[in-house]
């Protein structure tokens, strides 16, 4: 079978406690069957084409060659393959413990010097990663030293990872820094062991509702080890698995128990943010969480993230925390938060103060409404929405609810409220001010300094006024960040594409939970 010129190629393959991850191969490719720039993105049933092909090319000599540095299981098997044809490759494909198979394939013909050898070795290197790379992606910490690591965590799409500088990216990725094994992954054509994080599962009631949790702790956890337990930001979908910043404390020797919150993930219950009905949750995952790390565990505290930082604080005293983190929280209310909102992004927009005063007037009227049900400022709504409407910034608003508000009529907020938000059932009477004004133990406040969705004005002036009244806080603020803590590149038109998580970060919310701190977290002021 005639080929065009070939050209030359190197394929590595490492292996893993007995996977093939990514050792060097040199060789040649026909140009059609060159590596593609990632082997993920290589559906399987290319992988099955460019196996089969080859098997074709050497017709029965594979068998000789394969068994002959395969083992005797794995010869009878590819005996069985070449003489079935491809419909018998394809029961191949499917073979539970393929991946073995695979592996003493790959080791025989390591050592074989056929001029088609790297020609086999490769296709089996995309089957390999094609059929089993994915589904052999495990969530969990993967060390190559004492200071560099990566958690991986599930997404939408495949898996997402995050070092411990920062630096985030997906399995996805057509430039994906990290390919997936069982047991290690390799980074960088690295491999990386996985740290043995204890791991225990459980399930716990809070006021009737199942509540499904996870105990990560580090290897050795003891009496001197830091435990801590997220609040979650107001995202409707579980934490288990999926959420970044429990591997990224763990990886630093802090034990974390992480919950999905009700209606979301794993756990019963009916998706909410009512903060009181939240704070009863984190109070009885307090208590599971202490029950299983019994005897293993010295300081405890809550960790809150975005719409947790309402809702850490106000568990806090019940929960018995012996300090409380917050990041990128709040000390302001919704409405506050959604003038506060509407107004840096008008400003960010390029007007003046002469709009966002006018702006101040209709979130001080949107405020009325949502605080009393839609019965105080419905005329006040109807005539700023008649007065401002041909104006060029008023489409723009959007703030938390405002934005919503300006775009439905009147009448229909008369009848019908706006169910999309009265079904989470908010609390309006919150005073987050009050809350840790009566906190009394040490507080860390980790604010992004560019944040769109929490505005840190207004809580930077809460935050000195608590701490003038002799409460212990610490405030740090992070440059060039958005609400998550993210990095990012901003476009012309002011459109922001997130990039990392700063550095130093999750150094300093590891330091607080382990009663350390003061020193230089990344690029961040003390403030």
């Amino acid at each position: 079978m005639a080929h065009g010129a070939c050209r030359p190629v190197v394929t590595t393959v490492v292996l893993v406690e007995g996977v093939v991850g990514i050792v060097g191969v040199a060789g040649a490719m026909p140009p059609e069957l060159e590596p593609p720039p990632h082997p993920l993105t290589i559906m399987k049933a290319q992988a099955e084409a460019v196996l089969f092909h080859m098997i074709v090319l050497l017709g029965k000599s594979a068998a000789t060659i394969i068994g002959r540095f395969g083992g005797h299981a794995t010869h009878g098997r590819v005996v069985s393959l070449i003489a079935g044809g491809r419909h018998s490759y394809r029961n191949f494909v499917d073979w539970s413990d393929g991946m073995t198979v695979v592996s003493g394939i790959g080791l025989g013909l390591r050592q074989f010097n056929h001029p088609d050898t790297a020609m086999i070795r490769y296709s089996l290197l995309l089957l390999a990663l094609v059929t089993h790379a994915a589904s052999s992606c495990e969530t969990g910490v993967f060390q190559k030293n004492q200071t560099a690591f990566v958690g991986v965590t599930k997404a939408n799409k495949g898996f997402g990872y995050t070092f411990s500088d920062g630096t985030v990216g997906s399995t996805q990725d057509a430039a994906t820094r990290l390919v997936c094994g069982a047991g290690a992954v390799v980074v960088d054509g690295e491999a990386w062991p996985k740290v043995a994080v204890v791991e225990t599962n459980t399930r716990f009631d809070s006021n009737g509702v199942t509540l499904a949790g996870r105990l990560l702790e580090p290897p050795g956890a003891g009496r001197q080890t830091a435990l801590v337990i997220y609040a979650h930001g107001s995202e409707d979908s579980g934490w288990i698995d999926r959420a970044r910043d429990p591997y990224q404390l763990v990886a630093r020797g802090v034990s974390v128990f992480v919950y999905d919150k009700r209606g979301t993930g794993m756990s019963g219950g009916e998706y909410t943010q009512n903060f009181p009905r939240l704070a009863d949750d984190l109070v009885a995952a307090s208590r599971e969480a202490k029950r299983l790390a019994a005897g293993r565990f010295g300081r405890f505290g809550l960790l809150g993230l975005s719409q947790g930082g309402w809702i850490a604080p106000l568990a806090a005293s019940r929960a018995k925390a012996e300090f409380v983190g917050i990041g990128y929280g709040l000390a302001v209310d919704i409405a506050e938060q959604d003038a506060a909102q509407v107004a840096k992004e008008l400003r960010d927009r390029g007007y003046g103060e002469d709009v966002v005063a006018k702006a101040r007037g209709i979130t001080d009227i949107t405020a009325r409404l949502v605080k009393s049900g839609y019965k105080d400022g419905l005329g006040d709504l109807a005539q700023a929405q008649s007065r401002y409407a041909k104006e060029p910034w008023f489409p723009t608003i959007k703030g938390g609810y405002t934005g919503v508000l300006l775009g439905m009529p009147v009448e229909e907020l008369r009848t019908q409220g706006t169910p999309r938000f009265d079904k989470l059932e908010v609390d309006w009477t919150q005073n987050p001010l009050q809350v840790i004004s009566n906190l009394d133990v040490p507080q860390l406040w980790a604010l992004a300094a560019e944040d769109r969705q929490a505005p840190i004005a207004l809580t930077l002036e809460r935050l000195a006024q608590v701490r003038s009244q002799g409460r212990d806080i610490a405030i740090y603020v992070f440059p060039h960040t958005d609400h998550g803590m993210w990095e990012y590149d901003q476009a012309a038109d002011g459109m922001r594409k997130r990039t990392r998580i700063p550095p130093g970060f999750y150094d300093l919310m590891a330091d607080w939970a382990k009663g350390l701190g003061g020193g230089q977290y990344g690029e961040a002021s003390r403030r």
